[in-house]
């Protein structure tokens, strides 16, 4: 019987110990995205595939008969960015990058 306080005493530290990194990791994703878009620099000429391909799949899409809008997001940074129906990019509709850390709890 012992021992079965130890396991759930070990999950309990191990859940504080992931809630306490769980915003640094989300940080990171955020920080790691939002270079992605800072290393491509200007997207004039960019199509919707060579954007995908090199920051990843975009969070949703959305197509209308004007276009589409793509968006990327993570915890701490948000892009949404327009193109016409053949994919071309049109321009950054939003942007958004969370600098302070408002995901703690304690």
């Amino acid at each position: 019987m012992e021992w079965t306080f130890y396991i759930i005493i070990g999950w309990v530290i191990i859940f504080f110990i992931y809630q306490g990194l769980k915003p640094s990791i989300d940080k990171n994703d955020s920080n790691l995205l939002a270079q992605k878009f800072y290393d491509l620099g200007d997207l004039k000429g960019f199509k919707l595939h060579q954007i995908i391909s090199k920051v990843g799949e975009p969070s949703s899409i959305t197509r209308n008969g004007e276009g589409i809008v793509c968006t990327w997001s993570k915890t701490h940074y948000t892009i949404t960015i327009g193109f016409d129906n053949d994919e071309n990019f049109i321009g950054i509709y939003e942007e958004q990058k969370l600098s302070k850390d408002i995901t703690k709890w304690w």
